[in-house]
């Protein structure tokens, strides 16, 4: 009797034990397996593209005329500022109150953007406070002045000279819940107008559009399952897509921070799917998404691939480096 429920039921596993093992392993016995639907969590729902915020914003700049200019900006749409010429005293600032949103600066004297932005990080992370979205404001926008900013711990950037709608844009997306008027945005009734990103895709009627986080499409529900249980105990703010109807109806009517996706998916072409992302999300006036590609073989991964993921990960990914890349995309 032993040998029999040994065989059936117990398969060791060898160290070092990762999501692409439990996923082998279990997919054996998945007929034995009591499966549970795991509820998406998404944040509240946005209905109107916010013109008005009742919020404190704090501003580091140095230059007098691009303060002038930007507290003109900034209080017309509602916020309360605080303005300061450096990054040393946007940190004090930061240390002394609380704010719903920071403008940093890049170049200021004594300390300069980046770095008070990673100070202010620290003090955040020290304390135990929850972290103050950071918009870098540049004069000069390079390529890949974007990816460098995230990569210090920026959460957006905009460029100068400052323009309202671009002001606009990053208010709704890091503080939707301070909107107190807005102007309800105008929905498409079908995406047949955009580039076909499946084939043979039927048409999806668009629903209310969610703040989401995370939307996670692996190549099977029971990855999807395994992946999403090891995130949500990670980030709270987590969406699942089993199917490319799903997939796509969740792109077309949510805004999602990351996107990560399988490439062994077999009916969406991997190529089109960041060009459709953010096609839809500057239609919808949103932010931008981190899109993950994960696949069996990074070796197999050519340049055109490259060139289009944010990032590019290995499927077989432990738990803490998951962690860690989620962490660094959502800032």
């Amino acid at each position: 009797i032993y040998n029999s429920i040994k065989s059936k039921y117990i398969t060791p596993i060898y160290e070092p034990v990762n999501i692409t093992k439990l996923v082998k392993t279990l997919e054996n016995y998945k007929d034995l397996i009591h499966t549970q639907k795991i509820p998406a969590v998404t944040a509240n729902k946005t209905h109107a593209f916010g013109k008005k915020f009742a919020a404190k914003a704090l501003v580091a700049e140095d230059n007098v005329i691009n303060q002038k200019l930007i507290k003109r900006t900034l209080e017309d749409i509602g916020l309360d500022l605080d303005i300061v010429s450096n990054g040393l005293l946007a940190l004090k600032h930061r240390e002394a109150n609380d704010y719903d949103i920071i403008f940093m600066d890049i170049a200021m004297p004594v300390m300069d953007g980046v770095i008070a932005t990673q100070e202010i990080i620290k003090y955040e992370e020290e304390n135990n406070l929850p972290h103050i979205p950071i918009v870098a404001i540049t004069a000069n926008a390079l390529k890949g002045d974007r990816e460098r900013f995230m990569r210090e711990g920026l959460d957006e950037y905009i460029t100068k000279p400052i323009k309202k709608d671009n002001i606009l844009s990053i208010l709704n997306m890091f503080i939707p819940s301070k909107i107190i008027q807005g102007e309800e945005v105008k929905k498409e009734a079908k995406v047949e107008n955009r580039d076909n990103l499946f084939q043979n895709t039927p048409i999806i009627e668009e629903t209310e559009e969610y703040e989401g986080e995370i939307l996670l499409f692996k190549k099977s529900k029971l990855e999807n399952k395994i992946f999403a249980s090891v995130i949500s105990k990670l980030h709270d703010s987590i969406d699942i897509a089993n199917n490319k109807e799903e997939f796509e109806n969740k792109i077309s009517t949510n805004f999602y921070k990351i996107i990560l996706l399988d490439q062994e998916i077999s009916d969406i072409d991997i190529l089109k799917v960041p060009g459709f992302v953010e096609k839809i999300n500057q239609e919808a006036r949103r932010g931008h998404t981190r899109n993950i590609l994960f696949t069996n073989s990074l070796e197999n991964i050519g340049e055109a691939i490259r060139s289009i993921y944010d990032v590019v990960v290995p499927n077989n990914i432990n738990k803490s480096t998951l962690d860690n890349l989620i962490k660094e995309n959502l800032r």
